[in-house]
């Protein structure tokens, strides 16, 4: 089978060492291997680097390259209280994750909505019917129908990934274990085979250690996450030292 670390996915650090592709135009399935690179204008005046998640032979679901946005919790109200008796385990009294991730999704919409040339999303997740086949997770291989209910109805342009969707990349929770494009441009990717460190940061945050799911496992202060060392990780809900990429679809010419 193909690398999933091939240097054809622009892993490199160096994107213009990159050969052309012209796997859009073919409207075979998997035509688009996962991991290529797509440098797509996603409006009239910004092109965002993207790479193929997965190619149904209509559209293309792409993940951006980078971090959309930088140093935001999955959830938050500011009324948590955190328990740090254990350090190594630390204990958020008032989180709630089955809420979902309604505080770091409205921010990634909020930075696309102006990305016309994507398609619209409408999605639900839940407990009830899911239109993208997954809901909250016991853990990043066994999901079932308990989790919160999220609806988007009023055409966004950009999600998160699942952790089926990395699940399918090969993610597990083993270091390394993701596509070095997965977890490239985090705080400290070069450490676990990386090219490059991203040092951006926003809302007084620190390095961008990893970016959320969309769906996370039942436990109840906790969230998942892709993690700088290329692997599914959880920590709480809370934490801002993490961030989103933009998960969207386009149709295949």
């Amino acid at each position: 089978s193909e690398d999933k670390n091939s240097k054809d996915f622009c892993v490199t650090g160096d994107e213009e060492t990159c050969k052309v592709n012209t796997c859009y135009l073919n409207k075979t399935k998997d035509s688009c291997s996962p991991g290529t690179i797509v440098e797509y204008k996603v409006n009239a005046s910004d092109i965002i680097r993207f790479h193929v998640v997965h190619d149904d032979g209509e559209k293309l679901t792409l993940q951006s390259q980078k971090n959309i946005v930088y140093n935001v919790a999955w959830y938050a109200t500011g009324d948590e209280e955190v328990d740090n008796a254990d350090s190594n385990n630390p204990v958020c009294k008032k989180c709630d994750n089955t809420i979902g991730p309604n505080t770091i999704l409205p921010k990634l919409e909020e930075k696309t909505k102006n990305w016309n040339n994507v398609n619209d999303l409408n999605y639900s997740i839940g407990e009830k019917e899911s239109t993208l086949g997954y809901s909250q997770c016991v853990g990043y291989n066994n999901c079932s129908n308990t989790g919160y209910m999220l609806s988007r109805s009023n055409n966004v342009k950009a999600r998160m990934i699942t952790i089926q969707e990395a699940a399918k990349l090969d993610c597990t929770t083993s270091n390394k274990s993701c596509p070095i494009w997965m977890y490239n441009y985090l705080h400290d990717s070069i450490s676990f085979e990386g090219t490059v460190n991203d040092t951006y940061t926003e809302n007084n945050g620190g390095r961008n250690y990893a970016y959320w799911f969309m769906n996370t496992p039942t436990y109840n202060d906790r969230a998942c996450y892709v993690t700088q060392s290329g692997s599914i990780g959880w920590d709480l809900m809370i934490k801002i030292d993490r961030g989103a990429r933009a998960v969207v679809e386009i149709n295949k010419n």
